[in-house]
């Protein structure tokens, strides 16, 4: 879907969390025309890398892949860079026959993670409570993007509360 994001910011919107794209090969269609709204528009943003992987060195390849896609914009990226590691990377392992253990999702946080801040990004994790308590070791050396849709954020010291995915804009 193409944003109007001249729209965007008439609504007061503070900032945009733009997906760059996903697994080791694949850029968001949206994601320059993303970007660049967010730039002419004045809109503070950050971006975020869907994990497909089986195991560290494979989380490497994803961030490797994210940096070359948002190496262009790097010094205009000033709400981080997101790893996100959820239910679909657990799925799309399962297909490729391997159960992820809590150990290595954890590893493949801190692989993508460690890669990218090698480059020079600031980073965080995106992850809900589910994860957090029953699918990740401790990951608090990162900020946090909760995803957390009932109720208040709880006890999750986070950076940023998505309390719902039914928000808009005109």
């Amino acid at each position: 879907k193409i944003i109007d994001w001249a729209k965007v910011k008439a609504e007061g919107v503070d900032f945009a969390i733009i997906r760059a794209g996903y697994g080791n090969s694949t850029i968001d269609s949206q994601f320059r025309n993303n970007v660049e709204g967010c730039i002419k528009h004045g809109i503070p943003f950050g971006v975020y890398w869907f994990i497909y992987g089986i195991n560290e060195a494979e989380a490497v390849q994803n961030a490797e892949k994210c940096h070359a896609v948002i190496a262009p914009y790097k010094d205009k990226i000033t709400v981080k860079v997101w790893c996100d590691l959820e239910y679909d990377t657990d799925n799309n392992a399962k297909k490729r026959g391997v159960v992820l253990t809590k150990k290595t999702r954890t590893a493949m946080v801190i692989a993508f993670c460690e890669r990218l801040k090698s480059y020079g990004y600031e980073v965080g994790n995106y992850a809900n409570p589910d994860y957090l308590k029953t699918k990740f070791n401790d990951l608090s050396q990162y900020p946090l993007w909760l995803a957390k849709y009932s109720g208040t954020k709880g006890d999750y010291d986070c950076e940023i509360w998505q309390y719902s995915s039914k928000g808009k804009v005109d």
